[in-house]
């Protein structure tokens, strides 16, 4: 699990600079918007495949992760005792992301034929082949040269920041993160959280 560090997150503004700069034709594209919709980390993204995902409820079950063996993905199970192995409910803008998804590797299906690969998978490149962790490195390096910071996992770190601020509950965001507890959740984001707490006393002093 990770390490309690004081996390870099990306603004709105930068959020909007890397959809602009990797659209829905890049390979980055879909696990940027898997990451930053639900906090799933970049193994899980690569390895998310469409039966773990319910367009009806509206669910990505976590199951799998890629890991990435010399420049050789291979998919593994996600550690059910990490708390890992987990459902994750999306909202209605990750819901259009994933439709488009699918009917433009329906069409990519067609256009490559017998040399397209059938992996199932959501997060891969144009031709349905794995995408691995080390084809995703030019994205941090853009990180650092736009913006100064950042890496794929501030997408992540971003997502829990902003559901930690507008309120959601400590519980709920440690378990879309897949923590082990809710412990370690409070330690990463302990800086979130002491903001919260000034904000609750300023507004009881607004309120009683």
């Amino acid at each position: 699990n990770e390490a309690p560090t004081e996390t870099e997150v990306f603004s709105p503004a930068q959020i909007k600079d890397l959809f602009e700069r990797f659209g829905p034709d890049h390979q980055f594209y879909m696990p940027m918007a898997v990451a930053y919709h639900t906090g799933m980390r970049l193994g899980e993204c690569m390895g998310l495949s469409w039966d773990n995902v319910d367009l009806d409820a509206r669910e990505i079950s976590v199951r799998c992760t890629v890991v990435d063996e010399g420049g050789v993905g291979e998919v593994q199970p996600v550690p059910k005792s990490d708390a890992g192995w987990r459902t994750i409910p999306f909202g209605q803008k990750l819901y259009r992301i994933l439709k488009a998804e699918k009917a433009r590797q329906a069409a990519r299906r067609l256009e490559y034929g017998p040399h397209y690969h059938a992996n199932d998978l959501v997060c891969c490149w144009p031709d349905g082949s794995m995408l691995i962790s080390d084809n995703m490195r030019y994205f941090g390096m853009y990180c650092k040269d736009a913006f100064g910071l950042g890496s794929f996992h501030s997408l992540r770190h971003t997502h829990a920041t902003m559901l930690l601020e507008a309120g959601v509950e400590l519980e709920i965001v440690s378990k879309r993160l897949g923590h082990s507890s809710i412990a370690i959740t409070a330690k990463i984001y302990s800086h979130v959280l002491d903001r919260r707490k000034a904000k609750t006393v300023k507004l009881l002093d607004e309120v009683l």
